[in-house]
């Protein structure tokens, strides 16, 4: 990994894409995000294949977007909204829903009970509409504020809000069967 960039901000990496430097700046932002990324892609799309290839051209529309656009640019919202615009369309040509396993990124370190309750809300999720899951998965997974997922879903703070918490009580209806108090 490339340390001379480690100190300069994604907008300022962003900006470096056109120049001389700007296969190591652009190189850097990947390195930065791709875990990231690829975890929101996987979680929206379910399948492995697919999320990666809408992983892949996310960098590649955000490398044409270096050249287009100017000015300042908050980089992770400009990523998040081309993998959005990309996963919607991805959507709207599958109609299908996401099976459980694919979306799977789970860790070892895990005990048997836990597994299954994150099993049972994985699978939960899945189940939403994509309208709920999406902001659910920026807001709950990626930690993105709620206007910077308004603005990467080109929709108001205030239909966020209803849709994660629409969201939530979908899941909260579904898990309790499950849940049981203690």
């Amino acid at each position: 990994m490339d340390t001379r960039f480690s100190t300069e901000t994604d907008e300022e990496l962003f900006a470096r894409i056109g120049t001389q430097d700007g296969e190591a700046a652009f190189r850097a932002l990947y390195d930065r995000h791709a875990s990231r990324l690829y975890a929101y892609c996987a979680r929206i799309i379910g399948n492995r294949d697919d999320a990666k290839d809408m992983f892949q051209e996310t960098f590649v529309r955000l490398h044409h977007q270096s050249s287009v656009l100017t000015g300042p640019v908050r980089v992770a919202p400009l990523m998040f909204t081309i993998a959005h615009n990309l996963c919607i369309s991805w959507h709207r040509n599958k109609k299908h829903t996401v099976p459980a396993e694919d979306a799977e990124l789970t860790s070892n370190d895990r005990s048997y009970e836990q597994t299954e309750r994150m099993e049972l809300l994985r699978r939960a999720i899945d189940t939403l509409p994509f309208l709920y899951r999406e902001p659910l998965i920026l807001r709950e997974y990626d930690d993105f504020t709620y206007a910077d997922i308004a603005e990467i879903m080109d929709i108001p703070v205030a239909t966020v809000k209803i849709r994660i918490y629409r969201a939530k009580e979908r899941i909260r209806a579904i898990l309790a069967p499950y849940i049981q108090e203690v």
